[in-house]
This record gives C-alpha cells, structure tokens and sequence, in this order.
C-alpha cells in the first residue's frame, strides 16, 4: 500500500513538471521548491490532496524548461503480452486466471480499430464530396451556423433523436410536470435531490419555474445544437453500425428510471447556477447571500458526514475539492466593500494565497484541466486527454485579455468573466472534453446533468454583452453543488458503486477522437485570429505543438509508472 501511495504521487510530481514545460503564466518562484516529497506521496487524506492540487496549480503557472526524462518513457513502455494474438483468443486464455484488467485492454484495443476503421470510411466519403476540410473547419467556430448544411442537419436529427429516446423514459411522454416526476422512495424525484443537498429550507428562494419535462429538455436540446463539436459527434455516433450502438447504452425499467433522476437533477441544477449568477453582491453589513448560505449548508453537512463520505473518494476526487471548493464565493461576498488594493485587474476580490496569486493568471484553471488529462489517460481516453491540452494552454488572462466583471444592466454582480481566446469555440471544446470525460463515470447521466442544461449551454451563446466569458462560472458553480450530491449519496449508500454502469468504451472514445479533431481545429483558428500582444506569449504559441507533445508523453509515463505497482 505504501508502495502504491509512492507511485501515484510520483505520478503526480511527473505531471507537474510537464505543465511546468508548458505552460509559462507566472514567475518560478512562486514555486515552493522545498517542499518535500512525502508531501505529494501520501495520498490518504484531503489535506494531502489539497496539496497535490496546489503542486499541479502552482505548476501550472511556471516557466521552467523541457521534459527531462529522455529514455524514461521507453523504459515505462516496455511491450510483450498478448496483443499480437487475436483478440478472442486472448481473451478466452485470460478468461478464468483473474486477469480482467488485460481482458478490458485487449477489448478496448478492438474498440479503438473499429471506431478508427469507421472513421477512415466516413472521412474518404466526406473528402470526395468536398466537405472534410470545412467540417474540421467549422468545429472551431462560434457556432453550428458555419457547419456544411449536409453535416449539421445529420447532427441536429441525431440530436433529436436522442430528444425522443430522453422523452420516451417518462411515463407521460415529457408533459408532466418537472416537479412531480416520480422518485426513488414515495415523493418526488425534485424534492428528493433537494433534500440530498440539504436545500429544502432554501429552494423557494431559487428561481425554479414551472415546466413540463418535454419543455425543459427542448429547451436544453435547442443550446446543444448551438455547439458544432456535439453535432459532429453526435452525427458520427448516429453512424455506428447498429450492433455496436445498441450495446452503448443500458436500457428496462431501472436505466429509465435513472434517465428520469437525471434529467430533474439538470433542471435542479440550472435554477441554482442561473439563480447564484444573478444574485447581487453583498453589501458592507448585509444580509447573507443566498449562495453564502447554501456554501454554509453544505459545509456543515459535509463535516458531520465526513467520516461517512470520504473513504469512498478517490485521489482524483479528493484533488477536485480542493481546487473547486465555494469556487467564486469570494468574489459575490468581498469585491463590493474591497478597497481597490485588494481587487485584482478584473475589479474583484483579489483573495488571499493561491487565489491572489494565480487566480488571474489561469494556472488554477490550467491545473484543474491537468488533473482530468492524468485521469483520462489513466482510463485510457488519450484523445481526449490530448484535446485537453488545447484547453490547458489557452486559459484565461493572457496578455492584456485579463478578466473582466459581468455586469447586468449596468449593475456588477461580481461575476467573473474567464476571458479565454476565441471564448465561444474554447467553452464549445471544453463542453465537449469534459462531456466525454464524465462518460467514464459509472453513472455519468448525472454527472453530464451538470453539463448538459440551458444555463451552462447557453448563456456563453446570447448576445449579452460579456456573456461570451461566462461558461467556466456557471458550469463552477454546478460543479461545486455535483460534488456535494456525490459527498451525501455515497455517504447515504455507503460505496463508491451507483448501482448501474453506463460506461461505454465506444462513446468515450469516439466522442474524444471527435474532440481531438475539434482541438487542432481550435488550435489552428488561434494561430490564425488571435494576435500576440507580447513577446512572451509570441514565443508560447512558437512551439506549443512541441511542448504539447512533451507533456502528453510525461503524463503517459507517469501514469504507467503508477500502474506498474
């Protein structure tokens, strides 16, 4: 077990030096070079996991060199094994010895050449009718409107489709009210979740319409399509021969059931993200913010169930609490009564540590989209993985792109605007990679709830001056509220285990390859459109596809080395 702890933290050290080659934001001394070792490697408590989070944050924002492990990675990647045989017949001599891990990566190896086979066809179609290069083009821009007419409508159906197979999990056929769709237990699915977060006291005062499902859901259907990346996906999906998308998802009585949760779960959801983002700041001597207060709750609630939630979060989620934590509480609560020494160049709250010091610099941000790269290529998705890259390196706050304050109708709601390049195409990719991320969750409908609801969808595409900026503060403020539920239903259930899988390896990696398009497509338009305002950031995109590379192989090798022990 020691032995296992010292490998995902040296895995952990192997991804920060590779951000530290990437991605140079800050000046290296804000790294604590002293700190020791044991620090990452003992990974069995939040408190470490906040500082591993911490290393990948403050390494995110470095300045140091290239990757130093030259020959390290072809010693991790020693080969042999069965993956010359055939596949069934691997399978069948590992089948009974125990080895169900090999038997998944054969597996996963045949998913890969399928989809790969099926993807060379629909390209060598698609470039003898003209279209292949504008499709790839099209997947950078700010909306599905530049999609070549063939290809959009073909997502948009397939995108309805998905409509009609949501609609028909619910008993009325999606008129009946969002609020009175049945639960688990006698009651409400709605009031249900409301209790798990512990807000029933506080939920009349979230702004919660009535609606009927079939409104709600095309409502949400309608800001998908605005996304090019989920109709190029969903157009591919929908191409599948039938034999391999029948077995994507599960389906009977409880996968309809679950399907209901998670579509009420989405509408909770929004009202809470839509409600938080529009609530004013506070007043010096005011009353709590409805946000403060729901902060509170689930801060108390989690301390008294600690003992019951935690031994079912892993290294990864653990890390996620630690960098998403009440992610923009400070801003609504402090930015009004700051005094202008402690605002930063957006005009908010400038914080205290690691918030002051590289909160406007896109290093938490760059962090946090590294831990997900490790986890990605830790279940085996590296395109998606490599997608994230794109994302990794074009944060907020480059040169004089610094953020910016929301302000609605001439009132500021100290609301930060994540001011990224091309802001409408990185929150489409990133919409799309994290989407494909969570679908490697055993119950990922209610982790894309997150995701997947008009607030988070939509609010980036209206034409609200600064709206283009806000994709990361709503979809934080979901993410925030997600890993509450996740904290009390494990705690409730006692395990790690959701009950049903709906884990796909033909969706997630489809849906990544998809997104690795979309990510070169994205880097290609930056290079393109975005003019360098300084030197340093001219020398940044110099030799990023390089450094993308070094990074991308140092979290491979990390990740081999930890699972080696």
């Amino acid at each position: 077990m020691t032995t296992n702890r010292r490998m995902v933290g040296c895995s952990l050290m192997f991804c920060t030096i590779m951000i530290m080659a990437a991605f140079p934001h800050a000046p290296a001394s804000r790294i604590n070079k002293d700190r020791k070792e044991q620090d990452i490697l003992n990974n069995n408590d939040q408190e470490t996991a906040t500082q591993s989070a911490d290393a990948l944050v403050q390494a995110a924002s470095d300045v140091s060199g290239s990757f130093p492990f030259d020959g390290v990675i072809a010693q991790l990647f020693g080969g042999g094994g069965d993956e010359d045989a055939s596949t069934q017949e691997a399978v069948n001599r590992l089948q009974g010895k125990g080895m169900e891990d090999r038997i998944q990566k054969l597996e996963h190896g045949q998913v890969m050449s399928q989809l790969q086979s099926i993807r060379q066809v629909d390209l060598k179609r698609l470039a003898g009718k003209g279209l292949a290069t504008k499709i790839t083009d099209s997947l950078a821009a700010d909306n599905s409107d530049s999609m070549p007419a063939e290809i959009r409508h073909a997502g948009e159906e397939a995108v309805d489709g998905l409509k009609a197979s949501v609609l028909s999990a619910f008993t009325a056929g999606g008129e009946e009210s969002i609020k009175e769709v049945a639960g688990t237990q006698q009651g409400p699915a709605f009031t249900e979740l409301v209790e798990l977060l512990g807000l029933s006291e506080l939920m009349p005062k979230f702004d919660t319409p009535d609606s009927t499902i079939l409104a709600y859901v095309s409502e949400t259907i309608e800001q998908v399509k605005k996304n090019p990346i989920l109709l190029e996906f969903a157009r591919q999906f929908s191409s599948l021969p039938d034999d391999m998308r029948k077995k994507v998802f599960p389906t009977g009585a409880k996968a309809n059931g679950e399907i209901r949760k998670a579509v009420v779960y989405s509408y909770l959801l929004n009202s809470i993200g839509k409600t938080l983002m529009y609530e004013p700041m506070k007043q010096p001597g005011g009353k709590e913010l409805l946000y403060e207060q729901m902060a509170n709750t689930f801060d108390k609630m989690s301390e008294a169930r600690k003992d019951e939630w935690e031994p079912f979060f892993n290294l990864f989620e653990k890390m996620k609490l630690a960098s998403a934590n009440k992610p923009f509480l400070m801003d609504k609560m402090k930015t009004f009564s700051a005094p202008a020494d402690k605002k930063d160049k957006a005009g908010l709250y400038a914080g205290e540590g690691i918030k002051k010091a590289l909160g406007p610099t896109g290093g938490a941000l760059a962090g946090n989209i590294l831990e997900a790269m490790y986890q990605d290529v830790n279940q085996g998705n590296e395109a998606n993985a490599q997608a994230g890259f794109e994302l990794m390196v074009e944060p907020n706050s480059q040169d004089d792109r610094h953020d910016m304050q929301f302000v609605k109708d001439g009132t500021p709601l100290g609301v930060r605007r994540w001011r990224m390049p091309l802001p409408r195409a990185w929150a489409n990719l990133y919409s799309s990679w994290n989407g494909a991320f969570v679908s490697a969750y055993q119950d990922s409908p209610m982790y894309l709830a997150k995701l997947i609801n008009p607030v988070t969808l939509g609010t980036y595409h209206t034409d609200e001056e600064g709206a283009e900026d806000l994709y990361l503060w709503t979809r934080g403020i979901q993410l925030y509220t997600h890993l509450h539920a996740m904290k009390m239903t494990r705690a409730n259930d006692q395990s790690r285990d959701p009950g049903m899988d709906w884990r796909s390896d033909t969706l997630t990696q489809l849906w990544g390859f998809v997104n690795k398009d979309a990510a070169n497509a994205y880097h290609q338009r930056v290079a393109k459109e975005v003019i360098p305002t300084t030197e340093k950031e001219r020398n940044h995109h110099a030799g990023l596809r390089k450094r993308a590379e070094e990074v991308f192989a140092g979290v491979k090798a990390a990740t081999k080395a930890a699972k080696r022990f």
